[in-house]
């Protein structure tokens, strides 16, 4: 009876290959990752992808006089 289990068990596919397994979670990870801040970054900013691009002026004004270092 040993033998036919270890004539069964040699036939068996070999298991274990733990890198391998690790790189398609972290890969379907990475993707699901991707899709999930993908959507909310197009819900909080809009389906383009430019950056706002502001500048900043100083105006003295009297009552509340203002000053800033020098760029």
């Amino acid at each position: 009876m040993g033998i036919v289990l270890a004539v069964a068990a040699l036939g068996k596919p070999v298991e274990g290959n733990d890198a391998e397994l690790a790189r398609g979670w972290a890969a379907t990870l990475a993707k699901q990752v991707e899709t999930g801040e993908s959507a909310v970054w197009r819900q909080l900013l809009g389906d383009d992808n430019r950056r706002i691009n502001l500048a900043y002026v100083l105006h003295p004004a009297a009552a509340r006089p203002a000053s800033a270092p020098a760029a």
